[in-house]
């Protein structure tokens, strides 16, 4: 009866674990011309996300807003400009998990 229970209480345990389809990745690049962060979905470059346009733009890349979001930079990305885009996301209405992926460029692409 014991082990029934703790196996009931360990599959119940927390919210379930997004699937793949819901995990979106945002990756911020650091332009040193501009000297400001250039935030990335899928290779593709969302602009100032001040802007309006750039809302519009990182609304259309990132649909789901109840998805994970995994937000990473290179290294000579500025730790402020991550955590900015961390908290731009959560304005912009993102409610699902944003986390900050971090290591090794190879390892982060076979995730």
């Amino acid at each position: 009866m014991i082990a029934a229970l703790l196996l009931w209480a360990a599959g119940t345990a927390g919210p379930p674990a997004p699937t793949v389809e819901r995990r979106q990745a945002v990756a911020v690049r650091w332009d040193a011309e501009t000297k400001s962060c250039v935030p990335t979905v899928r290779g593709v470059d969302t602009g100032d996300v001040e802007s309006e346009a750039g809302k519009a733009a990182l609304a259309s890349a990132l649909p789901d807003k109840g998805a994970e979001l995994h937000v990473s930079g290179a290294s000579d990305v500025p730790y402020a400009c991550v955590a900015e885009m961390i908290e731009t996301l959560k304005r912009a209405g993102y409610y699902g998990r944003i986390g900050l992926t971090t290591g090794p460029r190879a390892e982060r692409a076979t995730r």
